[in-house]
């Protein structure tokens, strides 16, 4: 599998996000290299709007970073 500088550089922003203590417990939308935290609800979603204006040619990564107590439990 190939991968261009662009989704390395997206995946090293994404372990970056995932360090930083200050989006913890947050949903945070990832687009032209930058992250945006993000509250849920409507007001996640008016913000997920104005960063698609900003940014129309751009698709976004939305993740949620759990806080430090969660337990992910998989199948």
């Amino acid at each position: 599998m190939k991968t261009n500088g662009r989704s390395k550089s997206k995946e090293s922003l994404i372990a970056k996000v995932y360090a930083n203590p200050r989006y913890r417990g947050k949903r945070v939308i990832i687009i032209h290299g930058k992250a945006f935290a993000s509250p849920g609800g409507m007001t996640g979603f008016r913000k997920l709007k104005r960063v698609l204006k900003q940014y129309p040619r751009e698709t976004p990564t939305i993740i949620y970073v759990p806080k430090a107590e969660t337990l992910i439990l998989t199948p």
